[in-house]
């Protein structure tokens, strides 16, 4: 999928690979769709088409748009961020069209750089000490109420609200999640959030954060006392 063709992305860029689908998603604004021939199972491998797609400007240059898990918008539905006062997602065009990952790749002139790879793991102490580490983050949030979901789901990761929230378009209470400890996050545990104002926090960002709201509550509470 390109996003954001008619404002952040200009439609002479991709005019050359037309789609097999158009949405609008707000008014000028689009999603260019491309459907594949084969579902592609190797997750890793369509994590760097997504990246290299970011890459290239051609997901609005919004580094909040990685991950295999991102959806575009269905036509039908409302776009209810408050610039857009509840815009009807239309689709514009539906075609037959269908492409392979190679051939998307050779007809953007893109390149897959880098894959990501698991990672040994640790030693058995280091990883219990890390284990005790996010414990103490997933408690102090769980108790302030700030996750979603009482268990993760399936890939490990657990919906929560974004400490800092008040940037995000809107002030939009999505799209940050915790993930617990595992051999490829090397047992810290680590934090995600898609909203580009986001794109360079993660657990060590989220660790401080919890940090010095643990200092500044102390520091209340002492002088309550």
């Amino acid at each position: 999928m390109v996003d954001d063709v008619g404002t952040k992305v200009d439609p002479a860029l991709v005019s050359g690979v037309p789609p097999s689908a158009r949405i609008e998603t707000s008014p000028g604004n689009e999603q260019w769709w491309y459907f594949l021939e084969e579902p592609e199972r190797d997750m890793g491998r369509f994590d760097g088409v997504i990246r290299a797609f970011i890459a290239s400007r051609l997901l609005g240059a919004d580094p909040g748009m990685s991950g295999v898990t991102r959806v575009g918008r269905l036509p039908g539905f409302y776009n209810m961020k408050p610039a857009y006062g509840g815009w009807r997602v239309e689709m514009r065009e539906l075609t037959d069209r269908r492409f392979t990952l190679d051939e998307l790749l050779h007809r953007f002139a893109l390149q897959i750089n880098g894959r990501r790879v698991n990672r040994e793991k640790l030693q058995t102490a280091e990883a219990i000490e890390r284990n005790r580490a996010f414990a103490f983050v997933y408690s102090w949030l769980q108790e302030r109420n700030m996750l979603k979901r009482t268990e993760p789901d399936r890939s490990g990761w657990t919906e929560m609200t974004c400490p800092w929230v008040g940037d995000h378009t809107g002030k939009a209470d999505t799209g940050a999640a915790l993930r617990e400890p595992a051999p490829e996050n090397e047992h810290y545990g680590a934090f995600r959030c898609h909203h580009g104002h986001c794109a360079d926090k993660g657990w060590a960002e989220l660790t401080e954060w919890v940090a010095e709201q643990s200092v500044d509550e102390l520091e209340t509470a002492a002088k309550g006392a």
